[in-house]
């Protein structure tokens, strides 16, 4: 019996022992934690407290070299020379061509396209993105820069990492809109978020396809109702998700009129979803989620936006998050939960709430006294590296505090409708020379924490090489651009 039981034993095993993919080599510095869930293993740093619900790998790897501060340094170099030899996506024109905008924002929030370049020759790898970037803030001046902002790509992140460390005063910031759309995106990756977004699909291609049912609906929309046609989804555009179960929310009466007086013209699998009272429900829950998180993008992406709008925004759309209502998949919300404070963790949280302390509206309204002393550590190191010494850095704390405390110097009125810098250039209450807390302050509420005027460069790019004009030369398309946005920001 024993030896039937020991072989039995063996085949479960072997049985159990399902073959896939080796691991890869940085699972070697983390732990795994629990059991595998929907093929994914949670893990923990070996050197720090960082840890990931769904480990990947290439998030593990920018880990160990840009953020973790514990792990050795050959271990930080050998992960860092790997990432460094990932590329990131940049505008593809018609011809294949790999295109690249270097934009300056001046502190009175005017944009300036230095230059639109061409690296389809080149390996995008952060060393040479460094060199480019480089290149520009010599060209123009390395006192006259503050800041570079980009996506979180990994060869970028490398790229100003490596600049950051080159020239100390310049900070590197990542672009909050690409990562509102990363949160987003993986909203919509969510089995529960998927699901219902392909049943909204199935009903917009059927009205679009078959034509009786599509004219049906059109003359309802034109003599009922106001606001539009049913709308697709299109992965790529992420915000097209809210238009698409907007949509089907906006005209579910509707849906639910054509089947009552002409159900012959509707398939089963259409009938179905649109007597499902669940179905919308479901709609309405995953609607109400990708609502807020279009107009944290929206209410980002203009050139006034500060760092500690930023902050302001993305606590609004943990709140949004947290009162997300039941809904058929009880996970889903708890997921949306995990994924949030997945990218919250991937940010320099500190330099986003010394923005919201430094605000004359915000002046840290509501911080926990917890999180002041990292405030003021990334304060004195910001100042040392923008030249202070340690009694300057002591009296910057001190006005902090007195700002914070609204004492009789900074206790100055500050209106909505007020421009921020000009409240702080306004704001003198010592001399020049010791108004420490002024050029801080001026500093890190001069920059502009998003690169959406890139995104609408490549736009304009898209517009002119059109399938007429496909031999555009790169130098031509720059000088183009330039013009277009001199005569849009001087009209």
């Amino acid at each position: 019996m024993s030896d039937i039981a020991s072989e039995t034993h063996v085949q479960r095993n072997k049985i159990a022992a399902k073959p896939g993919r080796k691991p890869k080599e940085v699972w070697k510095f983390f732990t795994p934690i629990g059991q595998k869930k929907d093929g994914h293993q949670s893990c923990k740093c070996n050197y720090c407290p960082w840890s990931q619900t769904h480990g990947e790998p290439s998030s593990m790897e920018a880990h160990l070299a840009l953020s973790c501060h514990k792990a050795p340094i050959d271990i930080k170099e050998k992960f860092l020379l790997i990432i460094k030899s990932r590329g990131f996506d940049g505008w593809t024109s018609p011809l294949g061509q790999s295109l690249y905008a270097f934009i300056i924002i001046t502190p009175d929030r005017k944009e300036i396209i230095h230059s639109i370049k061409n690296f389809s020759a080149n390996s995008h790898i952060a060393n040479f993105l460094a060199d480019e970037i480089n290149e520009v803030i010599t060209s123009v001046g390395v006192e006259n820069f503050a800041a570079i902002v980009s996506d979180h790509a990994f060869a970028c992140a490398a790229a100003k990492k490596i600049i950051a460390e080159r020239y100390k005063h310049i900070l590197p910031i990542r672009c909050i809109a690409h990562h509102v759309n990363l949160i987003s995106t993986d909203i919509c990756k969510t089995t529960f978020a998927k699901d219902i977004i392909s049943k909204c699909q199935k009903i917009v291609k059927y009205f679009k396809q078959f034509h009786q049912a599509g004219e049906e609906l059109r003359e309802k929309i034109t003599n009922e109702i106001s606001g539009g046609r049913l709308k697709n989804y299109v992965v790529t555009r992420w915000t097209t998700a809210w238009d698409c179960t907007n949509s089907i929310l906006r005209l579910e009466q509707t849906l639910k009129n054509i089947l009552d007086e002409t159900p012959e013209k509707l398939s089963a699998e259409v009938t179905k979803l649109i007597q499902s009272r669940s179905f919308f429900i479901d709609v309405e829950a995953v609607n109400t989620l990708l609502g807020p998180v279009k107009s944290v993008v929206k209410s980002l992406a203009f050139k006034t936006t500060l760092l500690s709008d930023c902050f302001v925004e993305l606590i609004k759309l943990s709140q949004k998050i947290k009162l997300l209502p039941p809904v058929s998949d009880y996970d889903f919300k708890h997921k949306c939960i995990e994924l949030f404070n997945k990218h919250w963790q991937e940010f320099d949280i500190n330099l986003y709430l010394l923005a919201y302390l430094l605000h004359p509206n915000y002046r840290g309204k509501g911080l926990l006294p917890t999180v002041f002393r990292n405030i003021y550590l990334l304060a004195i190191k910001i100042w040392v590296n923008m030249g202070g010494g340690e009694t300057s850095s002591a009296k910057l704390i001190s006005q902090i505090r007195s700002f914070y405390l609204r004492d009789i110097e900074f206790d100055y009125p500050f209106s909505n409708n007020e421009d921020v810098i000009t409240w702080w250039r306004m704001c003198n209450p010592v001399p020049d020379e010791e108004n420490h807390i002024q050029k801080l302050a001026l500093k890190i509420l001069f920059i502009t924490p998003h690169n959406a005027r890139c995104e609408r460069v490549f736009s304009i790019l898209g517009w002119f090489t059109n399938k007429r004009r496909t031999k555009l030369k790169v130098e031509k398309l720059e000088a183009m651009a330039k013009l277009h946005i001199h005569y849009i920001m001087n009209a």
